[in-house]
């Protein structure tokens, strides 16, 4: 898996569950099975930070980057998605295009009924969306 991008563990410590930045997915990699498995839930973006959420689902945030050669990239967006760590299905919870103020989602939280989404790259403060 190329670019490695947050992790969380299960509970019972038998799952890893990392965000695929270049695979754009998270990735569920298990821990003392033989053989070792390892399965993809894509989300459609850059995977760039994986938290548990509230109800047991995992929290992914990241956005979308494209390079269309070495020297121009856009960095714009912040994409949020929760998947459910069992069946590793995915439903899309904020997808931003971004502003002179809020230019690239790489991290979120729920915090009571939203998601606070942190950026970088001229990003100005925390961006609140419902839930």
């Amino acid at each position: 898996m190329a670019g490695p991008n947050g992790l969380v563990s299960s509970p019972d410590g038998r799952w890893f569950y990392i965000g695929g930045w270049s695979d754009r997915a998270l990735v569920r990699l298990s821990r003392g099975q033989t053989p070792i498995r390892i399965d993809a839930a894509p989300v459609g973006f850059n995977v760039d930070n994986v938290r548990w959420g509230n109800d047991g689902h995992i929290v992914v945030a990241g956005h979308v980057t494209r390079c269309p050669d070495t020297n121009d990239c856009e960095l714009a967006a912040a994409r949020v998605a929760t998947v459910d760590p069992d069946t590793l299905e995915v439903q899309q919870r904020v997808d931003y295009k971004g502003n002179e103020f809020f230019r690239l989602g790489t991290v979120a939280i729920e915090v009571d009924d939203e998601v606070w989404v942190g950026g970088i790259r001229g990003s100005l403060g925390i961006a609140r969306f419902p839930r």
